[in-house]
């Protein structure tokens, strides 16, 4: 049978029967998902529940989901390409003056509660479509809507922009389009690291983050991005820190100025390392940031204040939280 009269919007109903009834696979359980095995020159389809059923044609032509059974000619398909999606991409990014390619993630498949992700990579066929964009056209903006990290390695060395969101809400597409316009100039930091590989993880079932030098507090490897990265159009220099012991914790003053012809924040951050700690302590630390809006050319003063349980660890000796 080809596949191209059943393969997009599929539903499958209470009864077993599949219809092209569903918007979108936006549900707790995927029932679009078609699970194809190769079976020589054809396909079997398996059902969306991983349970043994198998996809079949009934006599009046339509899809049921039937008990798993040796493969027949109802049970077996043929996939027909109706049109390359990459080729086409490829050939309309010759036409354009810049490119604005997106991928991600959809945040119901993939990977969530119950299904985990084998690797940070980008899939396949992603990879394959941003390869054929970038070849036909070196403009290529690269956005990625996703819910996780993904390991761009590649797109990092040969793209000249990544702009990264996660799944937010109607507006996501204007607050994208408005930022790669230059309406809104960024100043967003990432709150969790981007690794390299997937080598560069502990074990799925290790959470003890000290021991298995697991985060940014511990890990020795150079991330990706690291947590706190991110760029803004502005550019931004540092100086005259001083820092002042206070009663509740240490005050740190200094000044920022953008040096830049725009308008724009930046997220000062401030990072604690023990120099030479009792016990195993983080590399780095945030303890504390302030977001500052700074106008072009201008230089404005910056407070940030860090309280003294920001720097605390628990002692089990002690059996409390103190300061070393």
């Amino acid at each position: 049978m080809n596949l191209r009269s059943c393969w997009n919007g599929k539903y499958v109903t209470e009864n077993g029967v599949y219809r092209a009834e569903s918007d979108t696979p936006y549900a707790w359980f995927i029932r679009e998902w078609l699970k194809p095995e190769r079976y020589g020159a054809d396909l079997l389809l398996r059902s969306w529940h991983d349970k043994p059923m198998d996809i079949a044609v009934q006599a009046d032509g339509t899809l049921r989901a039937v008990s798993a059974g040796r493969p027949a000619a109802d049970r077996l398909f043929e996939l027909v390409t109706a049109e390359d999606g990459i080729l086409r991409a490829a050939a309309l990014a010759k036409q354009a003056d810049v490119v604005i390619l997106c991928v991600g993630n959809h945040p119901m498949q993939a990977a969530r509660e119950c299904y985990d992700r084998p690797n940070l990579e980008l899939s396949a066929h992603q990879k394959a479509l941003i390869r054929a964009v970038r070849e036909a056209n070196a403009n290529t903006v690269l956005t990625v809507i996703s819910s996780y990290p993904f390991a761009l390695c590649e797109e990092k060395e040969t793209l000249p922009a990544i702009l990264y969101t996660t799944h937010t809400e109607a507006k996501l597409g204007n607050a994208v389009a408005d930022t790669l316009l230059g309406e809104n100039n960024l100043a967003a930091r990432c709150p969790i690291t981007w690794y390299r590989s997937a080598q560069n993880l502990p074990d799925l079932m290790e959470y003890d983050i000290i021991e298995a030098d697991r985060t940014y507090l511990y890990d020795t490897a150079k991330p990706l991005f690291a947590f706190g990265h991110g760029l803004s159009y502005a550019s931004f220099a540092y100086q005259n820190l001083e820092s002042e012991l206070v009663s509740e914790g240490i005050l740190f003053r200094l000044e920022l100025e953008n040096t830049s012809a725009r308008d724009g924040d930046e997220v000062v951050q401030i990072y604690a390392h023990a120099m030479q700690p009792r016990v195993k302590r983080p590399i780095h630390q945030l303890c504390g940031f302030q977001r500052v809006f700074v106008p072009a050319h201008a230089r404005v003063p910056v407070t940030i204040f860090v309280p003294w349980y920001a720097l605390e660890y628990y002692d089990v000796t002690q059996e409390r939280m103190l300061v070393e």
